[in-house]
């Protein structure tokens, strides 16, 4: 559903009320309400947020800078420690845009909804999701409900309402574009840019952290190595994705033969930068990512890479075979899934423990969790009291098991939405998924007046490609993963629009 205020490109709309006074009595309202909340209760926190209605209002009118907000503070992970640590702070400002988007639609004439598979798909799964609430429960605990979980409901439904509302009704320049992959590219390395800060200032700027999640995984780093462990992974820095900015400059740099030998060090960089993360799925990433660029980019040059492919395999392999024991820990981990490879054994039993983790939540939840839940889903709410709690430092194996199925941590796409929604909800994600992909194929074959925003499209398409795969066969989630993933979605729905 659109809302946005323009309905054709030659005559605007008619406006029922005067969108500044609509503005103006909502500021009024909001001083008086500030006002009476702060005498009232004796809490004058209240009235600082007076400071910040002039910049709501600023917001409302310039959705362009709104938008760039809304993915600096989703990318760079930032919360504000009034919203409490459950609920990300961009899902509160997603759901100020959308508010104030929709309250402009009821001044002015709404544009008519364009129905399309992607669009209709989207309603029935959103459907499907308000029924399991209804039938499981909210576990929304302020609503009054017993249970947990509510907090995946409000981010799932914060996005899907947000990538329907918005891309018809936010338009970005030329130049606000370009700083959307920087901002993507180099913002997620934030947190562990704090973890550092903290650790080299030996505590003290601890108030960091109410800015910035923990996440980093500097700090953890450090503390395993201190213990004289080998299983440390510094994750926060293996989110700068320079294959990213390394695509969307490709067209530039294949030009001259230096160009190439400069894309080609940025590629290696990037994937070893993915591998000190210690995730198999990241260089799976990174590799499947280049491979759908390659194959869309030059259909006449597939028999390049082909070899290509061969060769980077020869060379993934050699180094596992004969480099991976001189290799910090965290790549040795990422090389486990390089056939022949020689790496330390302890860092061999981590990621093997690791596989046999997943297969037993898999296991688990393939058991007990599908059949009850085929028509109507189980839903992200559960009862806490089923948890089994943890005595001591660690918890045996079944235990882990069953209280990562008891709060839907499958750590599978299907197994997600298959037992979370049922089979109506997993295939009207399956449909969603395919035909967002399809459309946006055709789209990028289609005339545009800026083939730079062409590209830009071309680039975030081959990551929505591979994310859409990757969620039937590696890894994905309808929380943190799906966030991402409707993020790309969103950016290339608005990319359409300005096509």
């Amino acid at each position: 559903m659109s809302f946005d205020k323009s309905t054709s490109t030659s005559s605007p709309p008619p406006i029922f009320v005067s969108p500044a006074l609509i503005s103006m009595i909502l500021v009024v309202c909001v001083f008086l309400f500030a006002t009476w909340r702060a005498f009232s209760t004796q809490n004058f926190a209240w009235l600082a947020t007076i400071p910040g209605i002039p910049l709501a209002v600023f917001f409302l009118n310039r959705r362009d800078y709104f938008f760039l907000t809304i993915i600096i503070f989703t990318s760079a992970n930032i919360w504000i420690p009034v919203t409490g640590n459950d609920v990300p702070f961009h899902i509160f400002l997603r759901l100020f845009l959308i508010s104030g988007i929709i309250g402009m639609s009821i001044i002015s004439r709404p544009a008519a909804i364009r129905w399309d598979l992607p669009r209709i798909s989207l309603v029935c799964w959103t459907t499907i999701i308000l029924i399991t609430m209804a039938v499981r429960g909210t576990g929304i605990r302020q609503l009054g409900s017993p249970l947990w979980g509510g907090k995946n409901y409000i981010i799932l439904l914060t996005m899907l309402l947000f990538i329907t509302v918005i891309p018809k009704s936010v338009r970005l320049s030329r130049k606000m574009w370009f700083t959307i992959p920087i901002m993507i590219a180099f913002l997620p390395v934030i947190p562990a840019i704090a973890d550092l800060l903290y650790i080299l200032s030996g505590g003290k700027l601890y108030f960091l952290y109410y800015i910035f999640k923990p996440g980093g995984g500097v700090a953890e780093a450090a503390t395993t190595l201190m213990e004289g462990q080998t299983g440390w992974r510094i994750q926060g820095f293996t989110r700068l994705d320079l294959l990213l900015v390394l695509l969307l400059a490709a067209p530039w740099l294949g030009r001259s033969p230096l160009g190439k030998l400069a894309a080609g060090i940025i590629f290696v960089i990037a994937l070893a930068l993915a591998s000190m993360g210690g995730f198999r799925g990241a260089l799976l990433s990174g590799i499947g990512v280049t491979l759908i660029y390659a194959w869309f980019r030059s259909p006449h040059r597939r028999m390049l890479l082909f070899i290509s492919v061969i060769l980077l395999a020869t060379g993934l392999i050699a180094v596992g075979r004969f480099a991976a024991t001189y290799l910090p820990s965290p790549v040795q981990r990422v090389l486990t899934i390089v056939p022949f490879s020689r790496v330390d054994p302890i860092v061999r039993i981590d990621a093997s423990f690791s596989t046999n983790w997943r297969l037993r939540i898999w296991d688990e939840a393939i058991r007990t969790e599908i059949r009850p839940h085929l028509v109507v889903g189980r839903g992200f709410s559960f009862d806490p009291n089923r948890l089994i709690p943890q005595y001591g430092p660690y918890m045996d194996e079944w235990s882990e098991t069953q209280n990562h199925v008891i709060n839907t941590n499958f750590h599978s796409g299907p197994l997600s939405s298959l037992i979370l929604f049922g089979v109506p909800g997993f295939l009207s994600l399956l449909v969603f998924m395919v035909s967002s992909v399809i459309k946006h194929l055709r789209i990028h074959r289609m005339d545009w007046h800026d083939p730079l925003l062409q590209h830009m499209h071309f680039v975030f398409l081959c990551y929505f490609l591979y994310s859409t795969v990757s969620f039937y066969l590696t890894y994905g989630d309808l929380t943190l993963w799906m966030v991402r993933y409707l993020t790309f979605f969103c950016l290339l729905e608005i990319l359409g629009y300005t096509r």
